[in-house]
């Protein structure tokens, strides 16, 4: 009992080894055996020897499993087991090297046992580790963890809240392994904690949080109102300022995970700029650059300030938005400059660019060649089409290999500025990344003499938010090993027909423009009035091409009848010659003497 002891009697003494031995015997003295191995793990210095020298976990998985062992024995042995588990160096190696989940879960399982709360509070510091989430998710700890949540016990319910809240807040720190999060919404996770956001103060915002994480990059109706979401805001903004959280000290990265979730998605992208994210995030950047801290805290910040940037399609609309960002610049190219190439560092280079007075007009050279645009998941997707297209005989560049961030940002826009068509590999892991967002905005609205196709490599991926808008009804087949010579072979015949080469540009169908490229066509023809109602009524070149008429058009918004005669000429000029954009303001002369 005495905490002065306990290390000397673990490093000292080797009083370990008897203690097992006793409990493996079994007899009277197994409840004293687990006591003293109980306080004994109170001492942290203890843990790594009592779990990887001795091997106490294994022995006390054994009492678990043992029908014989008095009901002491197992309060006690549970409660050694949590004391091993708030360790984060042994967690992922308790659960690897030893069968802990299913006694576990028996015990938490079974009502107001004196084990319960100590077994449900193993499991809950188990899944704190990211590497326990898979093997979590097939062995029923959600199930379980739900069925509990809404105990008449406190304890138990914070717990079991607890545990759905860890597994939610890694479930997409695996891009390629999303069982986790499938098996949370697979249990209707969402739904079934949707009360404790209301019912039970203190772990309310554990709830939303847990809600944000599961949802947050999702494009469905949201079960988040805006409400919630600053609810989520203000505790980025008190952890900051150190402030108590309903009783607890929360890791600023906590906030921060969720906020980064959600604003992947366009539906709470606007909502988080509603509430007032920007300034919070800025303040995270400025307390952490200023003193040379680096860690996930500033990496989380600098992306979600990259994909916030982006409800602006254009530069001068975010600089002109984005007012009071003090030296946000300085510290980003502070942050860039670090010896690393993670997408952090690289998000924060897009991100000084974009805000930087340094124009993003790309000029091509003479060199041209086919960019493909991919998801670090999909590598073996695009290097299997970039190979069969070399075969056919095309130059291929395949995604930027760079040692620094600065670098990946400056080949990003050398590559793609000197490529014919930049194919984009679209897929769940593209949409979610930021650096992917950008390369394709940069193909999109700053390289104008540039083709963008796309191909989808993930079976059964339907696009969604912003890649949908950029795509076209038009794309290609590519999540098949098998499909790609013949793929390579349309795009070839794509690219070769479609497309033929004028004074070093391509020119384009309108029929292949996509909303946002139809919104510049507009612009070009000083019709940009129309470009919003357009943009949210998703009319692409394909519903442009099937106007025949000035009705037509007025139907789609096109108020006065001179505009409509307008785009009807453009319309039907651009149907036989095509279009090079950013020089539509030239073809609309052609159009307006034809």
């Amino acid at each position: 009992h005495e905490p002065e002891h306990r290390a000397d009697l673990v490093s000292r003494y080797g009083v370990v080894g008897p203690l097992l031995l006793t409990i493996k015997e079994g007899g009277q003295d197994i409840v004293l055996a687990c006591a003293a191995l109980h306080f004994l793990a109170f001492e942290e210095q203890n843990v790594a020897p009592m779990t990887f020298s001795y091997g106490v976990v294994g022995v006390l998985v054994d009492v678990l499993n043992d029908h014989n062992t008095p009901s002491a024995a197992l309060v006690y042995a549970c409660a050694c087991l949590n004391s091993l588990a708030i360790s984060p160096k042994t967690r992922s190696s308790i659960v690897r090297d030893y069968q802990i989940i299913r006694p576990l879960i028996k015990f938490s399982q079974i009502l107001e046992h004196p084990a319960q709360v100590y077994a449900l509070g193993t499991l809950h510091w188990l899944s704190h580790d990211s590497k326990n989430g898979a093997k979590f998710a097939k062995e029923g700890v959600v199930s379980v963890a739900l069925n509990l949540i809404n105990s008449p016990s406190a304890k138990i319910r914070e717990q079991s809240l607890g545990i759905i809240a860890s597994l939610a807040l890694y479930a997409h720190s695996f891009p390629t392994d999303k069982t986790v999060l499938n098996e949370l919404r697979h249990q209707r996770a969402v739904q079934r904690i949707q009360s404790l956001m209301q019912n039970y103060h203190g772990i309310s915002i554990v709830a939303t949080i847990t809600t944000a994480n599961i949802v947050g990059r999702d494009e469905v109706a949201s079960p988040l109102p805006n409400f919630h979401i600053a609810e989520i805001v203000q505790l980025l903004v008190c952890v900051l300022n150190q402030d108590r959280v309903a009783g607890l000290m929360w890791p600023l990265r906590v906030p921060l995970i969720a906020i980064r979730n959600l604003v992947v998605s366009d539906l709470y992208r606007g909502q988080l700029a509603a509430v007032g994210v920007l300034k919070p995030l800025i303040n995270v950047l400025k307390c952490y650059l200023e003193k040379s801290l680096y860690d996930d805290t500033v990496h989380l910040a600098v992306v979600s300030l990259l994909e916030l940037s982006m409800l602006y399609e254009k530069e001068s609309e975010l600089k002109a938005s984005w007012l009071d960002i003090g030296d946000l610049v300085k510290w980003l190219d502070k942050y860039k400059r670090q010896e690393a190439e993670d997408d952090a560092h690289i998000c924060a280079g897009f991100l000084q660019l974009r805000l930087s007075n340094k124009s993003m007009a790309l000029s091509p050279s003479e060199s041209k060649h086919i960019f493909i645009s991919h998801a670090p998941s999909d590598v073996t997707a695009a290097t299997e089409l970039a190979t069969q297209l070399t075969a056919i005989g095309y130059v291929v560049q395949c995604g930027i290999q760079a040692d620094s961030a600065a670098a990946f940002v400056d080949q990003t826009l050398t590559a793609i500025a000197d490529a014919v068509v930049v194919i984009v590999c679209a897929s769940l892991a593209y949409k979610e990344s930021s650096i992917c967002r950008m390369q394709s905005h940069i193909a999109t609205h700053h390289a104008k003499t540039t083709k963008v196709i796309h191909v989808i490599v993930e079976e059964h991926y339907r696009p969604s938010g912003w890649l949908s808008r950029a795509m076209t009804s038009l794309w290609y087949p590519a999540w098949d090993i098998a499909q790609m010579p013949l793929t390579a072979q349309s795009l070839a015949k794509h690219i070769q027909d479609q497309y033929a080469k004028t004074g070093g540009k391509m020119r384009r169908l309108l029929s292949d423009l996509n909303v946002e490229e139809v919104t510049a066509v507009l612009e070009g023809l000083r019709l940009d009035k129309y470009a919003q109602l357009f943009a949210e009524n998703c009319v692409d070149g394909a519903t442009l091409v099937e106007c025949k008429d000035e009705e037509d058009l007025v139907s789609l918004g096109v108020a006065l009848k001179p505009h409509a005669r307008k785009l009807l000429r453009a319309i039907r000029t651009y149907e036989k010659e095509g279009l090079i954009l950013g020089s539509v303001s030239d073809v609309d002369d052609t159009a307006s003497t034809s």
